[in-house]
């Protein structure tokens, strides 16, 4: 039976590309899987783990920051990484162990150390010789209150309650003109997309029809398109995603 072991490292982000990078992000392969974690403070914490049947059951911990510096307009470079490289050498030598033998298990001095997004929901980066790519994967939604506030004209505003049983009520207002507040049903996907997401139900008469007409009444200038507000992704206990004027926005729990 193959053992696993598992070390997680937390990183201050001094520079993160937009609140949109916020959430999980993972590769797996055949000998060990790497998750990246982003918080809304700007902090990551990477969890490496090796799988192989010399693995080391027991986790290695190490704690320690790492900086961020913006390179290009999607890229993003990590210092001082050598401690990082020496821990996971160590694991990978027992799960690989046809490559035991090269320097730091194949590890290269720049592995891990450059980071390139190619979209708010992946990355990728070099590792052992390969290009590797990290993409997201999304949670299960907890209660709460979520909020979206937009700062220019007509001063946009976006509340998401969301409750225990399945039921998000969401509210639009717009300079102080407001919706009622609208239930939906969360619809849980995660069989055959890219990652778990929810698609707003109707709950009785309440049609997603219905509030685009609302929000359109007390918010005239905001332009939906047909499937703006359709579905919802959680990206951490404190932070959603839902889609208006076609594009990807955030709301950010307040309660």
């Amino acid at each position: 039976m193959n053992l696993i072991s598992t070390w997680l490292i937390p990183a201050q982000l001094l520079v993160i590309t937009t609140a949109q990078d916020v959430g999980k992000f993972v590769h797996r392969s055949g000998f060990y899987n790497i998750t990246w974690y982003v918080n809304e403070e700007g902090e990551a914490m990477i969890d490496f783990t090796s799988i192989g049947p010399e693995a080391n059951h027991n986790p290695v911990t190490r704690r320690g920051f790492y900086p961020l510096s913006k390179v290009g307009a999607n890229t993003y470079t990590v210092e001082s990484a050598s401690s990082l490289h020496q821990l996971i050498a160590h694991q990978l030598r027992q799960a690989d162990v046809a490559r035991a033998h090269e320097p730091l298990a194949g590890i290269q001095p720049d592995d891990l150390t450059t980071w390139t997004y190619t979209s708010s929901d992946a990355f990728t980066t070099g590792f052992r010789g390969e290009t590797i790519e990290f993409m997201r994967v999304a949670e299960s939604f907890t209660p709460g209150v979520f909020e979206l506030a937009e700062s220019v004209p007509p001063y946009l505003k976006l509340t998401y309650v969301i409750r225990g049983d399945s039921i998000v009520g969401i509210q639009a207002s717009c300079n102080r003109r407001r919706t009622s507040q609208m239930p939906f049903h969360l619809f849980r996907r995660d069989k055959g997309v890219q990652y778990l997401h929810y698609d707003l139900e109707s709950v009785g008469k309440a049609t997603l029809e219905d509030l685009h007409y609302m929000v359109n009444i007390v918010c005239p200038h905001v332009y939906l398109r047909h499937d703006d507000l359709s579905h919802l992704v959680v990206a951490t206990s404190n932070t959603i995603f839902a889609t208006l004027r076609g594009a990807r926005i955030v709301l950010t729990r307040t309660k």
